[in-house]
């Protein structure tokens, strides 16, 4: 990143911190008080969706260190690099460092939880940038469990805040200014909210660890399957090239949302089928693109160099082949990614992917359409963090051809 990014990027983080650090206090707090406890043999009670806001706190803070260092080495460097001249691309890397850190920690960056439904007769359908209210809730972590020393009060008093903070959820005009009383906190809904009266922006967030963890999971499954079948149908030819090419035709002649839609109508809506089903959509590329590579790479000078030193096709394979393989690899996934999170919101859009009330970019625009008039932004921003994500990932795939 050039310096004025990072030194930016560095000033949203400390904003959002300054906003969200008690979550990011309470997630270190439980993990910490956990670990400890269950080091001293104590039983200690603790619930699955802790692990979220553990994993949050941890990536949270490793991304602070990483961004403050970076940014004293900048900042302090006598001699830095030429600016390289600016082009269309931009420095994509900002976008894919947010990106990541959105699907890593969705509590800290989403200041509501994505399904929390406010009172509807004064939050549905309210525009970008409304206020709001949060009535906090007090209830316990595990009423059965008495904090009997300081540390594990301590763990329960965190996880009670992280799990319990919010109660209930009012628009704008049920408190006025100044008359915010104990137990109570503002909220800014900055993109809205929708018809249920739930908050856009935190749906938009949780959205994008759904929607692109599933686009991730089939890139993988896509790229172990499309890259098994290039690399032996490049290295052994012959009949098996024949045999795998042309299965790769006959799956190159069914479009492949087509594939998808049976697929999932045969195997029924969930997250595995549409990862498997977008797998098994998006194989083909893949293997076209490293077929034809290797059999340029079988034909190279350094190879045919290492088969007269008398290596043998192991160890041709692993120290040769492969690692020539790597860029466009690397190259290939991050374009599948790219489709996978596109035809996964193409689904989530036809209603036949991930089902509400579990927030994906596709669900959110297709919800959206009975109130595109009345309600604009309802699907214009799952839309629009959709079509940064989709060209920073062609823009990072050109980085690597």
């Amino acid at each position: 990143m050039r310096k004025p990014n990072l030194i930016l990027l560095l000033i949203i983080f400390l904003i959002v911190t300054s906003l969200r650090y008690k979550i990011v206090v309470a997630g270190f707090t439980s993990l910490m008080g956990y670990l400890f406890l269950v080091v001293s043999s104590q039983e200690v009670p603790w619930r699955v969706s802790l692990l979220e806001y553990w994993i949050a706190s941890l990536a949270w803070t490793s991304a602070g260190i990483w961004l403050t260092v970076q940014s004293i080495r900048e900042i302090a460097a006598v001699k830095t690099e030429p600016e390289r001249p600016k082009t269309a691309k931009g420095d994509y890397r900002i976008v894919l460092f947010a990106l990541g850190l959105t699907i890593i920690a969705p509590p800290i960056v989403a200041p509501l939880p994505p399904n929390l439904q406010g009172e509807l007769a004064s939050t549905r359908l309210l525009p970008p940038l409304s206020g709001g209210t949060i009535y906090e809730n007090a209830g316990l972590f595990n009423s059965d469990v008495s904090p009997g020393s300081g540390l594990l009060s301590l763990y329960v008093s965190a996880n009670t805040y992280l799990l319990h903070r919010v109660g209930r959820l009012s628009g704008n005009q049920n408190v006025t200014e100044g008359q915010t009383s104990e137990g109570t906190s503002r909220v800014v809904f900055l993109f809205g909210t929708d018809d249920n009266g739930r908050d856009v922006f935190s749906r938009v967030v949780y959205g994008a660890r759904t929607s692109i963890g599933i686009g991730l999971l089939a890139t993988l499954g896509a790229m172990l399957i499309g890259g098994f079948a290039g690399f032996v149908s490049g290295l052994l030819g012959r009949r098996v090239d024949t045999i795998i090419m042309r299965t790769t035709d006959l799956f190159l002649a069914i479009p492949g949302i087509f594939l998808v839609i049976a697929m999932v109508a045969f195997l029924g809506q969930s997250a595995t089928t549409l990862i498997i089903a977008l797998a098994v959509s998006g194989w083909m590329a893949t293997a076209r693109v490293i077929r034809s590579e290797v059999q340029v790479l079988r034909g190279s000078e350094f190879v045919l160099v290492a088969r007269m030193l008398g290596e043998g096709k192991t160890a041709i394979i692993l120290r040769h082949l492969i690692p020539n393989l790597l860029p466009l690899i690397a190259a290939s996934a991050i374009l599948q990614l790219g489709s996978a999170v596109l035809a996964e919101a193409a689904l989530g859009f036809l209603g036949i992917g991930i089902q509400p009330p579990t927030a994906t970019w596709g669900n959110m625009m297709g919800e959206s359409m009975s109130y595109l008039r009345t309600a604009w932004w309802v699907g214009l921003f799952p839309g629009l963090f959709l079509s940064v994500t989709i060209v920073t990932m062609h823009f990072a795939g050109d980085r690597w051809k």
